[in-house]
């Protein structure tokens, strides 16, 4: 839809792009008019066959700049309608969209082709390949000409009986409809490639269509995507199986945030059991500052205030929320410095995971390296299992380093390398394990004077 609706795009999708495509392709463009574009491309790309240039130049139709493709070199481009021309092309079509894009570079035009996508009505023509079993001279040339005759008829059927003209004033409706809503709607493939992107989904992300349609949504929405990687198909390469709904906060191009509500809904796509992902996106950010200022002096994730020192407390948990960086909350002992670790948590992307508090003035420094980094059974006397520590336990949400002060220097240098690495074994354990987690840590001791008096590591406290 990045273009008029009565403006439609025809791709004919053949084995080599040397016959039934260029042909088709010129009866259409010939007989279409200015309102249709046409394409053709192959499995393999051959150079078109002057049987093929002599046969359409008896009709007046001059293919002989015909420059064969392959479907990989189509790019980013979408069309309104493909059209197989034989068998094999259509059986290869359907294997590839079965298979998908496993296993290609990430800058493999693949990855946005429009064949694997479910953006295209699809239409099949059963016209032989005229090159099959024949090696040439006049029954090459008596067999094109066969294909022209089949092939002229097809495309006069298909301007002459109205399916174009139905098919663009659909198109238009569905875009009108579509752009009428005060709420942003995307919907992308099983391959998170996206394909519909109304007027209030420009608005909203501050995207056009042209920029975001027939690429994949984590390529548009980099890195962590409209969802902030709450939906199933961020998480891992499955759609979402039912319903969800959440709020996250999105940074347009023009570095400006905006807080957003996402709906997202699984759907079937056609009748072959194609699924895709629905995703309504709702601008909440003025009527999320209205609510923050008209009910200042109600409870903000556990903590009520009315004074401007207060307010500022709050508005500096939401800019900290934003990101994704470890961050270092000080104060005195009971001045609730678990309540603000809570709040950041709550209000970032990482509010639909688990957060895990723990204090490291509470355990001897052997039994807090098994909380914190869990054990294998027999690693020590007592462990009678494996267990899993709070870093694992936190995957994919916040975990919470109360009196981060009290750690000796051993346990500064282990923790250093999760920070650093993502990763670590269990006590007693050999299997490295990564983790998505981030970390808040509080103390009510002063760390720079202890990063000077040499009690607390440098690069851990920067």
């Amino acid at each position: 839809m990045s273009r008029l609706p009565d403006h439609l795009r025809i791709l004919f999708v053949s084995d080599r792009d040397a016959c039934r495509g260029p042909i088709a392709k010129g009866f259409l463009q010939s007989l279409g008019g200015a309102g249709i574009t046409a394409e053709s491309s192959g499995i393999e790309a051959r150079p078109v066959l002057p049987e093929t240039v002599r046969v359409m130049s008896e009709v007046d139709i001059d293919v002989s700049r015909h420059v064969s493709r392959t479907t990989a070199d189509l790019g980013t481009a979408t069309f309104d309608l493909v059209v197989t021309l034989g068998d094999r092309a259509r059986e290869w079509c359907a294997e590839i969209r079965a298979k998908g894009t496993g296993g290609a570079e990430e800058d493999d035009p693949r990855l946005r082709n429009p064949l694997f996508g479910e953006v295209p009505l699809r239409l099949h023509w059963s016209i032989p390949d005229p090159t099959a079993g024949v090696e040439g001279g006049p029954e090459l040339l008596a067999a094109c000409r066969t294909t022209r005759d089949l092939l002229r008829e097809h495309v006069a059927a298909l301007l002459g009986h109205g399916y174009l003209g139905a098919l663009a004033r659909e198109r238009e409706r569905q875009a009108r409809l579509l752009d009428s809503l005060d709420e942003g709607i995307l919907v992308h493939d099983a391959f998170r490639r996206i394909y519909l992107f109304n007027r209030a989904a420009e608005r909203i992300t501050g995207l056009s269509r042209e920029a975001v349609l027939g690429r994949d949504c984590h390529g548009v929405f980099a890195p962590d995507g409209l969802c902030g990687r709450q939906c199933a198909s961020c998480r891992g390469s499955e759609l979402p199986a039912e319903r969800c709904e959440y709020s996250t906060t999105f940074t347009r191009p023009d570095g400006t945030e905006r807080r957003l509500r996402v709906v997202i809904n699984p759907v079937r796509l056609d009748d072959t059991g194609a699924r895709g992902v629905i995703a309504s996106l709702r601008d909440d950010t003025e009527v999320t500052e209205l609510r923050h200022r008209l009910h200042s002096t109600r409870s903000f994730h556990g903590m009520v205030g009315v004074s401007r020192a207060m307010q500022e407390i709050f508005e500096t948990i939401r800019q900290a929320a934003t990101a994704d960086f470890p961050v270092l909350i000080g104060g005195e002992s009971g001045t609730g410095k678990e309540l603000v670790a809570n709040a950041i948590h709550n209000e970032s992307r990482r509010q639909g995971g688990p957060f895990v508090p723990v204090s490291c003035g509470a355990l001897p420094e052997t039994i807090l390296e098994s909380e914190l980094f869990g054990h294998v059974r027999g690693a020590f006397t007592g462990a009678i299992r494996d267990k899993k520590g709070r870093f694992e336990l936190a995957h994919g949400g916040t975990l919470f380093l109360d009196e981060v002060g009290e750690l000796s220097p051993a346990m500064q240098v282990k923790l250093l390398r999760v920070l650093q690495e993502k990763r670590f074994e269990k006590v007693g354990g050999e299997r490295t394990i990564q983790v998505d987690v981030r970390i808040i840590a509080a103390t009510n001791r002063d760390l720079r004077a202890m990063v000077k008096a040499g009690a607390f590591r440098e690069d851990l406290y920067y």
